[in-house]
């Protein structure tokens, strides 16, 4: 079982939630040495005209919403090879800096 941060809400404690456009694993030289798993995130406030990342711009419906403790769940299980080629996470999208309540809630657990 999860130790959730909760962030108060008009009174109420609500787990943070993010639509997800997907979750790669075993990917190799995107982001430093070792595996990674990438966490793409849907959305951007941003429309930047250089996007490299389009998907994340069009309609939310068809992508998965996670809340930190699912999204946990369904990337622990990289953890062995994060740990046996010194791997890790990245999360992606234009402007994570709108979703620092959720990544925070995500780090904690």
């Amino acid at each position: 079982m999860h130790n959730f941060v909760y962030i108060k809400i008009k009174g109420y404690m609500k787990e943070q939630r993010s639509m997800i456009i997907g979750v790669a694993r075993h990917c190799f030289s995107i982001d430093g040495d070792g595996v990674i798993t990438f966490v793409v995130f849907h959305g951007c406030q941003l429309r930047c005209c250089y996007c490299l990342n389009l998907q994340s711009l069009v309609d939310g419906d068809r992508f998965k919403e996670y809340t930190s403790g699912s999204l946990y769940d369904e990337v622990r299980t990289d953890e062995l090879y994060f740990l046996t080629v010194n791997g890790g996470m990245s999360l992606g999208r234009g402007k994570l800096c709108f979703l620092r309540n959720f990544i925070h809630e995500f780090r904690l657990l």
